[in-house]
């Protein structure tokens, strides 16, 4: 079975204790990591020591992807927080872990 994919969707938004969410659905590629990149800084003003990033819809990552979602785990950590991924498919774990993105994250699957 083939399994179709669309381009990436990013759906922010905040948990019930305030923490700030991204929903990632699709592909995240050499397409749209600038986007990535934007939807995630949107979600970590100055101040944000905290995002949850739901990657439970996320088809697959890129290197170039892998890279943005990795720079913000590194300014939150900077600012003594983290960057927690939730849900992961092995498959974007996988490409994830190979460029060193998950080195600044908290991964909970």
């Amino acid at each position: 079975m083939t399994m179709l994919t669309s381009p990436l969707r990013v759906i922010p938004g905040r948990a019930p204790d305030g923490v700030p969410t991204v929903i990632l659905r699709g592909r995240a590629d050499d397409s749209n990591f600038q986007a990535l990149a934007e939807a995630l800084y949107a979600q970590m003003p100055a101040g944000v020591t905290k995002l949850l990033v739901d990657a439970g819809a996320l088809a697959s990552v890129t290197d170039l992807a892998a890279r943005s979602m990795a720079q913000a785990a590194r300014v939150l950590r900077s600012r003594g927080g983290q960057l927690t991924l939730l849900g992961a498919r092995a498959e974007v774990l996988a490409v994830l872990r190979e460029t060193g993105a998950t080195a600044d994250m908290f991964i909970q699957t």
